[in-house]
């Protein structure tokens, strides 16, 4: 990355502080412009008013009172890399993530 260019941005969708911290002090390491949430409303704003180039999501996605699914976040930001991440054994919940 050069002087003059935009650090790439990463945002991270967690529920745990812990994680959440620990991501972004990593990616903060690694020169990324790094947002946090812990809402999917709140994610679902950013990806309408800023550039993400990559979203890393805890799966399963918390509650949320906006309707807002993991396809939606798909649709509202088709250049924005996700990447889902979970403690969760079921494979269902990855096939879920992967049809979104």
């Amino acid at each position: 990355m050069s002087a003059m260019s935009t650090p790439p941005r990463i945002g991270f969708l967690t529920r745990e502080t812990a994680l959440r911290k620990t991501l972004q002090r990593l990616a903060h390491q690694k020169g990324y412009q790094v947002h946090t949430s812990t809402t999917l409303d709140n994610v679902a704003h950013l990806l309408a008013t800023d550039r993400i180039d990559v979203l890393v999501l805890e799966l399963p996605l918390p509650p949320h009172g906006a309707g807002i699914q993991l396809s939606h976040l798909c649709n509202a930001a088709p250049r924005t890399a996700l990447i889902g991440i979970s403690a969760d054994p079921h494979p269902e919940l990855a096939a879920e993530a992967l049809r979104a």
